[in-house]
């Protein structure tokens, strides 16, 4: 059983991973689309620049980790499904809820590792992503044009 969940749980990484990369890719392209004309044209400097994009960053990840459980285990039980293997799961005796054990688990130890970055991290980064993008207003009024 320690071989099927080790496998299972092989099968979802990969995927995971890739979806993590897809969804922060496609929020910060969504970031620089809207604030473009802010960062380049009306002169702020590349370090707030910088700054301001780590410290979205927050909310992004924050965002990205359930899509990417998602996207992780739909692609995973796709691929299983695909070759067969639930069926042969399922023909050997197991439950469907036996080969989702350790996805469960790794679920739940993956939600208890985000609570200190929901509960911490992100407000502290969009308290400080707020506080500079006022003071950017404040120092240079043209933006609100």
């Amino acid at each position: 059983m320690k071989t099927l969940h080790r496998y299972v749980l092989t099968q979802q990484i990969p995927p995971f991973l890739f979806g993590i990369f897809i969804i922060i890719f496609v929020l910060v392209l969504d970031f620089l689309y809207k604030n473009l004309e802010m960062l380049l044209g009306k002169g702020v400097p590349i370090a707030v620049s910088a700054e301001l994009l780590i410290l979205s960053l927050g909310w992004m990840i924050v965002m990205a980790i359930p899509m990417a459980v998602l996207i992780g285990t739909l692609i995973s039980f796709m691929r299983l499904a695909s070759d067969n293997e639930i069926v042969a799961m399922r023909t050997s005796g197991l439950s469907l809820f036996a080969i989702a054990k350790p996805l469960v688990i790794a679920s739940l130890l993956l939600s208890v590792a985000m609570l200190p970055v929901h509960n911490y991290v992100v407000p502290e980064t969009n308290h400080r992503l707020a506080n500079l993008l006022v003071s950017i207003h404040r120092k240079k009024p043209a933006l609100e044009l």
